[in-house]
Protein backbone atom coordinates (compact mmCIF):
# COMPACT_ATOMS: atom_id res chain seq x y z
CA UNK A 1 0.00 0.00 0.00
CA UNK A 2 2.94 2.52 0.97
CA UNK A 3 4.14 1.51 -2.39
CA UNK A 4 0.89 2.67 -4.46
CA UNK A 5 0.48 5.89 -2.54
CA UNK A 6 4.07 6.77 -3.28
CA UNK A 7 3.22 6.43 -6.68
CA UNK A 8 -0.01 8.10 -6.59
CA UNK A 9 1.94 10.80 -5.04
CA UNK A 10 4.59 11.45 -8.07
CA UNK A 11 1.43 11.43 -10.60
CA UNK A 12 -0.32 13.92 -8.33
CA UNK A 13 2.96 15.90 -8.66
CA UNK A 14 3.08 16.11 -12.20
CA UNK A 15 0.06 16.54 -12.39
CA UNK A 16 -0.30 19.65 -10.79
CA UNK A 17 2.62 21.05 -13.26
CA UNK A 18 1.03 19.91 -16.05
CA UNK A 19 -2.33 21.23 -15.36
CA UNK A 20 -0.16 24.63 -14.48
CA UNK A 21 1.62 24.61 -17.74
CA UNK A 22 -2.04 24.27 -19.65
CA UNK A 23 -3.10 26.81 -18.09
CA UNK A 24 -0.35 29.15 -18.56
CA UNK A 25 -0.28 28.01 -22.42
CA UNK A 26 -4.54 28.26 -22.40
CA UNK A 27 -4.95 24.73 -23.45
CA UNK A 28 -7.40 21.99 -22.43
CA UNK A 29 -6.28 19.71 -19.51
CA UNK A 30 -6.44 15.90 -20.03
CA UNK A 31 -5.65 13.63 -17.28
CA UNK A 32 -5.65 10.25 -19.68
CA UNK A 33 -2.70 12.17 -21.49
CA UNK A 34 -0.65 12.60 -18.65
CA UNK A 35 -0.63 9.22 -17.35
CA UNK A 36 -0.36 7.74 -20.24
CA UNK A 37 3.31 10.12 -20.53
CA UNK A 38 4.11 8.78 -17.00
CA UNK A 39 3.40 5.28 -17.41
CA UNK A 40 4.90 4.68 -20.89
CA UNK A 41 8.47 6.43 -19.21
CA UNK A 42 8.72 3.16 -16.33
CA UNK A 43 7.63 1.02 -19.44
CA UNK A 44 10.90 -1.29 -19.95
CA UNK A 45 12.64 -1.62 -23.26
CA UNK A 46 11.97 -5.52 -23.13
CA UNK A 47 8.30 -4.21 -22.48
CA UNK A 48 8.20 -2.07 -25.50
CA UNK A 49 9.64 -4.09 -27.71
CA UNK A 50 7.40 -7.05 -27.14
CA UNK A 51 4.35 -4.91 -27.55
CA UNK A 52 5.97 -3.55 -30.58
CA UNK A 53 6.82 -6.76 -32.08
CA UNK A 54 3.27 -8.27 -31.06
CA UNK A 55 1.35 -5.09 -32.78
CA UNK A 56 4.11 -4.07 -35.57
CA UNK A 57 3.51 -0.66 -34.05
CA UNK A 58 5.93 1.61 -31.64
CA UNK A 59 5.34 1.54 -27.91
CA UNK A 60 5.49 5.13 -28.16
CA UNK A 61 2.75 5.29 -30.59
CA UNK A 62 -0.03 2.28 -29.78
CA UNK A 63 0.56 3.06 -25.98
CA UNK A 64 -2.47 5.42 -26.29
CA UNK A 65 -4.00 6.41 -23.32
CA UNK A 66 -3.68 4.08 -20.44
CA UNK A 67 -7.04 4.23 -18.55
CA UNK A 68 -6.84 2.19 -15.03
CA UNK A 69 -10.10 2.43 -14.63
CA UNK A 70 -11.14 0.21 -17.66
CA UNK A 71 -11.23 -3.13 -16.82
CA UNK A 72 -9.36 -5.51 -18.93
CA UNK A 73 -9.81 -9.64 -19.43
CA UNK A 74 -7.16 -11.62 -17.45
CA UNK A 75 -4.73 -11.68 -20.49
CA UNK A 76 -4.61 -8.28 -21.04
CA UNK A 77 -4.29 -6.82 -17.47
CA UNK A 78 -1.73 -9.26 -17.06
CA UNK A 79 0.09 -8.12 -20.19
CA UNK A 80 -0.45 -4.26 -18.95
CA UNK A 81 1.02 -4.77 -15.71
CA UNK A 82 4.22 -6.31 -17.33
CA UNK A 83 4.16 -2.90 -19.74
CA UNK A 84 3.89 -0.43 -17.03
CA UNK A 85 6.03 -1.88 -14.24
CA UNK A 86 9.60 -1.09 -14.67
CA UNK A 87 12.74 -2.74 -14.17
CA UNK A 88 14.03 -3.84 -10.71
CA UNK A 89 17.46 -5.16 -9.38
CA UNK A 90 14.62 -8.18 -7.65
CA UNK A 91 12.35 -10.39 -9.01
CA UNK A 92 8.94 -8.92 -8.50
CA UNK A 93 6.29 -10.99 -7.83
CA UNK A 94 2.52 -9.76 -9.89
CA UNK A 95 -0.39 -10.70 -7.47
CA UNK A 96 -3.94 -10.97 -8.04
CA UNK A 97 -6.50 -9.33 -5.90
CA UNK A 98 -10.30 -10.40 -6.17
CA UNK A 99 -13.13 -9.12 -4.04
CA UNK A 100 -15.80 -11.47 -3.01
CA UNK A 101 -20.05 -10.97 -2.14
CA UNK A 102 -19.24 -12.75 0.82
CA UNK A 103 -19.42 -11.94 4.87
CA UNK A 104 -16.49 -13.29 6.48
CA UNK A 105 -17.64 -13.06 9.93
CA UNK A 106 -20.38 -15.70 8.78
CA UNK A 107 -18.46 -19.26 9.06
CA UNK A 108 -20.01 -20.90 6.07
CA UNK A 109 -18.71 -17.57 3.90
CA UNK A 110 -15.17 -17.30 5.40
CA UNK A 111 -13.39 -18.49 2.32
CA UNK A 112 -10.22 -20.40 2.76
CA UNK A 113 -8.05 -23.11 0.64
CA UNK A 114 -5.37 -23.93 -1.60
CA UNK A 115 -5.01 -24.02 -5.19
CA UNK A 116 -2.26 -25.45 -7.64
CA UNK A 117 -0.34 -22.99 -9.87
CA UNK A 118 0.54 -24.98 -13.38
CA UNK A 119 3.03 -22.21 -14.46
CA UNK A 120 4.66 -22.44 -10.66
CA UNK A 121 5.28 -19.35 -8.28
CA UNK A 122 8.51 -18.59 -9.09
CA UNK A 123 9.94 -19.37 -5.61
CA UNK A 124 10.71 -23.14 -3.79
CA UNK A 125 9.01 -23.24 -0.76
CA UNK A 126 11.09 -24.47 2.27
CA UNK A 127 8.87 -27.34 4.00
CA UNK A 128 8.95 -28.10 7.70
CA UNK A 129 7.33 -31.37 8.36
CA UNK A 130 5.83 -32.64 11.88
CA UNK A 131 5.55 -36.77 11.33
CA UNK A 132 6.41 -40.27 13.45
CA UNK A 133 10.05 -40.14 13.19
CA UNK A 134 9.65 -43.73 10.99
CA UNK A 135 8.63 -41.74 8.06
CA UNK A 136 11.55 -39.87 8.45
CA UNK A 137 13.46 -41.06 5.35
CA UNK A 138 9.99 -41.02 3.17
CA UNK A 139 9.36 -37.35 3.93
CA UNK A 140 13.16 -35.71 3.25
CA UNK A 141 12.78 -37.84 -0.07
CA UNK A 142 9.83 -36.30 -1.09
CA UNK A 143 11.08 -32.73 -0.62
CA UNK A 144 10.74 -31.20 2.67
CA UNK A 145 13.28 -29.32 3.57
CA UNK A 146 13.30 -29.98 7.91
CA UNK A 147 11.66 -32.79 9.47
CA UNK A 148 10.64 -31.62 13.12
CA UNK A 149 12.25 -32.72 16.25
CA UNK A 150 12.97 -30.97 19.46
CA UNK A 151 15.47 -28.78 18.12
CA UNK A 152 13.36 -27.05 15.48
CA UNK A 153 10.71 -26.93 18.29
CA UNK A 154 13.35 -24.91 20.47
CA UNK A 155 14.27 -22.12 17.73
CA UNK A 156 9.80 -22.00 16.95
CA UNK A 157 9.80 -21.24 20.88
CA UNK A 158 12.51 -18.64 19.93
CA UNK A 159 10.39 -17.48 17.07
CA UNK A 160 13.23 -18.55 14.50
CA UNK A 161 10.74 -19.68 11.41
CA UNK A 162 13.61 -20.49 8.87
CA UNK A 163 10.63 -22.19 6.28
CA UNK A 164 7.65 -20.81 4.29
CA UNK A 165 5.11 -23.57 5.24
CA UNK A 166 4.38 -26.31 8.37
CA UNK A 167 2.46 -29.81 7.45
CA UNK A 168 1.79 -32.18 10.07
CA UNK A 169 -0.02 -35.16 10.59
CA UNK A 170 -2.70 -35.21 13.33
CA UNK A 171 -0.99 -37.09 16.27
CA UNK A 172 1.53 -34.06 15.78
CA UNK A 173 -0.77 -31.14 17.14
CA UNK A 174 -0.49 -32.12 20.45
CA UNK A 175 3.10 -30.62 20.88
CA UNK A 176 2.42 -27.98 17.86
CA UNK A 177 -0.67 -26.59 19.66
CA UNK A 178 1.46 -25.14 22.51
CA UNK A 179 3.27 -22.98 20.03
CA UNK A 180 -0.27 -21.61 18.20
CA UNK A 181 0.63 -17.88 19.45
CA UNK A 182 4.11 -17.99 17.65
CA UNK A 183 2.93 -20.04 14.41
CA UNK A 184 -0.95 -18.78 14.55
CA UNK A 185 0.19 -15.29 12.97
CA UNK A 186 2.47 -16.12 10.71
CA UNK A 187 -0.15 -17.85 8.96
CA UNK A 188 1.96 -21.49 9.77
CA UNK A 189 -0.08 -23.43 11.90
CA UNK A 190 -1.42 -26.60 10.28
CA UNK A 191 -5.18 -27.03 9.96
CA UNK A 192 -7.69 -28.89 7.83
CA UNK A 193 -8.57 -25.75 5.69
CA UNK A 194 -5.65 -24.99 4.50
CA UNK A 195 -4.56 -28.76 3.57
CA UNK A 196 -1.29 -28.50 6.10
CA UNK A 197 -3.03 -30.98 8.79
CA UNK A 198 -3.18 -34.18 6.98
CA UNK A 199 -3.35 -38.15 7.71
CA UNK A 200 -0.06 -40.15 7.29
CA UNK A 201 -0.89 -41.75 4.21
CA UNK A 202 -1.53 -38.06 2.33
CA UNK A 203 1.50 -36.67 3.90
CA UNK A 204 4.16 -37.66 1.11
CA UNK A 205 1.75 -36.43 -1.84
CA UNK A 206 1.08 -33.31 0.12
CA UNK A 207 4.24 -32.39 0.03
CA UNK A 208 4.96 -32.81 -3.45
CA UNK A 209 2.03 -30.51 -4.34
CA UNK A 210 3.51 -28.14 -1.76
CA UNK A 211 7.22 -28.48 -3.80
CA UNK A 212 4.86 -27.84 -7.69
CA UNK A 213 3.24 -24.47 -6.94
CA UNK A 214 0.59 -24.80 -4.38
CA UNK A 215 -0.73 -21.59 -2.55
CA UNK A 216 -2.90 -21.19 0.14
CA UNK A 217 -5.88 -18.23 -0.05
CA UNK A 218 -7.76 -16.34 2.51
CA UNK A 219 -10.35 -14.15 2.55
CA UNK A 220 -10.21 -10.97 5.08
CA UNK A 221 -11.82 -9.22 6.86
CA UNK A 222 -12.80 -6.90 3.81
CA UNK A 223 -13.81 -9.47 1.97
CA UNK A 224 -10.56 -9.17 -0.69
CA UNK A 225 -8.17 -12.29 -1.20
CA UNK A 226 -4.38 -11.59 -2.63
CA UNK A 227 -2.28 -14.00 -3.50
CA UNK A 228 0.92 -14.54 -5.58
CA UNK A 229 0.44 -16.13 -8.95
CA UNK A 230 3.86 -15.88 -10.22
CA UNK A 231 6.80 -13.45 -11.20
CA UNK A 232 6.93 -10.34 -13.49
CA UNK A 233 9.72 -11.99 -15.59
CA UNK A 234 7.11 -14.44 -16.21
CA UNK A 235 5.49 -14.89 -20.11
CA UNK A 236 2.12 -13.41 -19.81
CA UNK A 237 0.75 -16.80 -20.52
CA UNK A 238 1.98 -18.18 -17.78
CA UNK A 239 0.62 -15.91 -15.01
CA UNK A 240 -2.59 -16.05 -17.10
CA UNK A 241 -2.56 -19.92 -16.79
CA UNK A 242 -1.95 -19.04 -12.82
CA UNK A 243 -4.89 -16.31 -12.33
CA UNK A 244 -7.14 -18.43 -13.94
CA UNK A 245 -6.60 -21.60 -11.60
CA UNK A 246 -6.63 -19.18 -8.85
CA UNK A 247 -10.31 -17.71 -10.18
CA UNK A 248 -11.86 -21.15 -10.82
CA UNK A 249 -10.29 -21.99 -7.03
CA UNK A 250 -12.44 -19.49 -5.78
CA UNK A 251 -14.91 -19.98 -7.94
CA UNK A 252 -15.28 -23.84 -6.81
CA UNK A 253 -15.41 -22.28 -2.95
CA UNK A 254 -18.61 -20.45 -3.50
CA UNK A 255 -21.26 -20.96 -0.67
CA UNK A 256 -24.35 -21.71 -1.36
CA UNK A 257 -26.11 -19.64 0.76
CA UNK A 258 -24.54 -16.54 -1.57
CA UNK A 259 -27.26 -15.60 -4.43
CA UNK A 260 -26.37 -13.89 -7.27
CA UNK A 261 -23.18 -12.00 -7.79
CA UNK A 262 -20.21 -13.71 -6.20
CA UNK A 263 -17.20 -12.13 -8.19
CA UNK A 264 -17.27 -8.32 -7.03
CA UNK A 265 -13.96 -6.80 -8.72
CA UNK A 266 -10.75 -7.84 -9.43
CA UNK A 267 -7.16 -6.19 -9.79
CA UNK A 268 -3.51 -7.34 -10.49
CA UNK A 269 -0.61 -5.58 -10.19
CA UNK A 270 3.45 -6.19 -9.83
CA UNK A 271 4.64 -5.70 -6.69
CA UNK A 272 5.44 -1.98 -6.49
CA UNK A 273 3.36 -0.88 -9.96
CA UNK A 274 0.06 0.04 -10.03
CA UNK A 275 -2.93 -2.08 -10.25
CA UNK A 276 -5.08 -2.78 -12.98
CA UNK A 277 -9.00 -3.74 -12.89
CA UNK A 278 -9.52 -7.35 -14.57
CA UNK A 279 -13.05 -8.48 -15.44
CA UNK A 280 -14.34 -11.15 -13.97
CA UNK A 281 -17.38 -11.66 -15.66
CA UNK A 282 -16.18 -14.70 -17.32
CA UNK A 283 -16.17 -16.86 -13.75
CA UNK A 284 -19.18 -15.45 -13.06
CA UNK A 285 -20.90 -16.70 -15.52
CA UNK A 286 -19.24 -20.08 -15.08
CA UNK A 287 -20.85 -19.89 -11.63
CA UNK A 288 -24.98 -19.89 -13.89
CA UNK A 289 -24.21 -22.71 -16.07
Amino acid sequence: MRSIARLQGRINKRLRKYRQDRITNESSFNKNEILAQFYQKKATPLAQANEAAETGVPSSISAGIINLKKELTPKEALQQVKTISKERKFKESVEAIIRLAVDPKQGTQNIRGTCILPAGTGKTAKICVFADKSLERQVVEAGADIFGNDEVLRQISEGKLDFDKLIATQEQMGVLRSFAKILGPKGLMPNLKSGTLVKPDALIETIKISKQGQIEFRVNEYADIMVKIGLREFETDSLFQNFDAFAKALASKKPESIKGKYFVRGYVKSSMGPTVKVDLSEYQRMLQD
